[in-house]
C-alpha cells in the first residue's frame, strides 16, 4: 500500500539502485527495523551519530524525563475545548504512563488561544524565545509544566 497522497507526496518516494530500494518505512516495517537497530548498527568503540541514540538501551534513554508538546486543530474544531482535552490526554500519557517530570511547550505571543490551553492545564512561563515567522521577528512564550503542578491541576479524566 502506498503512502502517496497530495498532502504527503514524499510517502510515495522511491530511490532505486540495481540492488536496493530506499523508501519511507511503513507500519509493518517498524518492528523489523527496531530489531535490526537493537542488534547493532556500528562498531561500539566509535560513535558515528551527532545524537548518540545507539549508546543506551531504549529503556534507559529518558534521562531528562521531559516531553515536548505541540498540536494543531482544524479551524472548525477550535474554541470547543478539544485542544485542551487533546493536550490533557497527552500529558496523562507523559506523566502517568511514561514517568515524565516535565512537559514543555510554547506559543507565539499573538496566539492567545494556545496560551489559554496551556494555562488551563497548569503550564507556567519559562523565559522568552525569538523566532522568525513569515520573514519577521516573532516572540514565542516557552512554557513548562512540572509533575506536581500537573497533578494539582488535572481536571480532565
Amino acid at each position: 500500500m502506498s503512502c502517496m497522497s497530495k498532502w504527503w507526496p514524499l510517502g510515495g518516494l522511491r530511490l532505486r539502485t540495481p540492488r536496493l530500494e530506499l523508501r519511507p518505512a511503513s507500519d509493518s516495517d517498524l518492528d523489523a527495523l527496531a530489531d535490526l537497530a537493537a542488534a547493532g548498527v556500528h562498531d561500539p568503540a566509535v560513535q558515528p551519530f551527532t545524537f548518540p541514540w545507539t549508546d543506551v538501551p531504549p529503556d534507559e534513554f529518558a534521562i531528562l524525563r521531559e516531553v515536548s508538546t505541540g498540536s494543531w486543530l482544524g479551524r472548525e474544531y477550535q474554541g470547543e475545548g478539544t485542544g485542551t482535552e487533546m493536550r490533557a490526554a497527552v500529558l496523562h500519557l507523559a506523566f502517568a504512563g511514561l514517568g515524565a517530570e516535565y512537559a514543555v511547550s510554547g506559543a507565539f505571543s499573538d496566539n492567545p488561544a494556545s496560551q489559554a490551553v496551556s494555562r488551563k492545564l497548569g503550564y507556567a512561563a519559562d523565559g522568552v524565545e525569538r523566532h522568525v515567522s513569515r520573514g519577521r521577528p516573532a516572540i514565542v512564550q516557552p512554557l513548562r509544566l512540572g509533575r506536581q503542578a500537573w497533578q494539582a491541576t488535572q481536571a480532565i479524566p
